[in-house]
């Protein structure tokens, strides 16, 4: 297991602004890195991913992007049942940032995957030989913890499964 601390940005990354007021999905170089068959969409159970992919089938671009939440409001002033007003963006706090992180890594520490991983990096996956996307590898490995009896959710069973079977396919 291995968060690639020594691993260089794709260079994709080189040459951008520091931030960007606009969300991940949004960054050119992640919409280029997508175009190119990079996979981004990590997250839940997946999240601990990055760190047992091979090197050479996963990249990183320092996440730039700016977070936000949504406000939905109700007005109940004109109307005892409230009126919807429109939503509103909210930038996230550096303060609210840190503690998702923390919460991360104590998930992913929890379930024995090595922490802290680095922040701020926007992680890819490429599919192995054999695979025409990382999401079929995500099913295949999805297929296999269900045949073995094992729920393909952040457990410390799944995380074992997933690293002997991805070492298993990179062989």
């Amino acid at each position: 297991m291995d968060w690639g601390w020594d691993q260089e940005p794709h260079p994709l990354a080189r040459r951008r602004a520091d931030n960007a007021d606009v969300e991940a999905d949004r960054l050119p170089e992640v919409i280029a890195l997508h175009e190119q068959g990079w996979y981004s969409d990590l997250g839940g159970a997946w999240d601990f991913l990055p760190c047992l992919w091979p090197s050479e089938h996963r990249a990183w671009v320092p996440n730039r992007s700016t977070h936000y939440a949504w406000e939905q409001c109700i007005d109940h002033s004109a109307d005892p049942r409230g009126a919807e007003q429109p939503r509103r963006r909210i930038r996230w706090t550096p303060a609210l940032l840190a503690e998702q992180e923390e919460e991360a890594n104590a998930e992913l520490e929890d379930v024995g995957v090595p922490t802290p991983r680095p922040v701020g990096r926007i992680w890819f996956l490429r599919p192995f030989a054999g695979f025409t996307s990382v999401e079929d590898m995500l099913g295949h490995l999805k297929h296999t913890a269900q045949s073995r009896g094992v729920q393909p959710m952040l457990s410390e069973r799944f995380v074992a499964l997933v690293t002997e079977e991805l070492r298993r396919l990179a062989a």
